[in-house]
């Protein structure tokens, strides 16, 4: 799938869910929803010529006790190769991408209970697609204005397809997760998530991921930020490396 296909993807199921939020409430539009949409890039060249694009959107709605979100995120890249010949080509280097929705439910300012679903694929790991969904339940250790803290326990179906013919892989799995946002000033903020993904009947089978981000205003409804992503596979396909991670800088507009 080209770059132009997937971001028109991703964008096309922001607008629609937030069409859909938009009619149920017309009067608190504007206080009860937030959409942001970020892009980077990254171009070198020299003795090697190459470029990355990093694009996503996200659109978030809520209400007196719940709020949805739904959104994509995406990174694409290709590299300069030259083969035996003296012949050089630019061939795909990173093709990744996911699409996310989540439900939440607040019980009260402590407890609250979620629903996710995610949908990604990575062209690196070999992984066609990996989708999963499932519920949890957690509680928010620190919730001020400046201070958000807060774990969660949950299950997830797991389905795994892979490329190149290297099979199929299905099961249930337990989800332990943190986050935490520090609201340093207006506009300013730090946010960090760690979740743990060990299958039900195989512990030594797990994925984890941790992430941290920065972002700071640069003018009205214009910020730049940078975003450190860290993903490991216990069990990765075709002797692939268990770790993957990235550096992510760009600008982000919001509504």
């Amino acid at each position: 799938m080209k770059v132009s296909n997937k971001i028109l993807v991703g964008l096309c199921t922001v607008s629609i869910a937030a069409s859909a939020s938009f009619a149920q409430d017309k009067e608190e539009e504007k206080k009860n929803w937030s959409l942001s949409v970020n892009l980077g890039a990254n171009l070198s060249g020299g003795n090697t010529e190459s470029y990355q694009v990093n694009a996503g959107a996200e659109y978030k709605y809520t209400l007196q006790k719940s709020d949805f979100k739904v959104g994509f995120s995406l990174n694409y890249g290709e590299v300069e190769q030259t083969d035996v010949d003296g012949n050089t080509q630019k061939v795909k280097d990173v093709d990744k991408y996911n699409i996310f929705a989540g439900y939440r439910y607040n019980f009260s300012e402590r407890y609250f209970a979620d629903l996710a679903a995610e949908m990604m694929h990575d062209y690196k790991a070999d992984i066609k697609h990996r989708y999963r969904i499932g519920p949890s339940v957690g509680v928010n250790i620190l919730n001020s204005e400046s201070f958000i803290l807060s774990t969660s326990v949950g299950a997830v179906y797991l389905q795994e397809k892979y490329e190149n013919d290297l099979g199929d892989d299905e099961y249930l799995a337990w989800r332990l997760a943190e986050e935490f946002t520090w609201n340093i000033s207006e506009g300013t903020k730090l946010v960090q998530g760690i979740e743990y993904i060990p299958e039900s009947e195989d512990f030594d089978n797990y994925l984890a991921n941790f992430v941290i981000s920065l972002e700071a205003p640069v003018s009205k409804g214009i910020s730049m930020f940078v975003t450190f992503k860290d993903s490991y596979d216990s069990i990765p396909v075709d002797d692939k490396e268990k770790n993957d991670t990235s550096l992510i800088f760009g600008l982000q507009y919001s509504l």
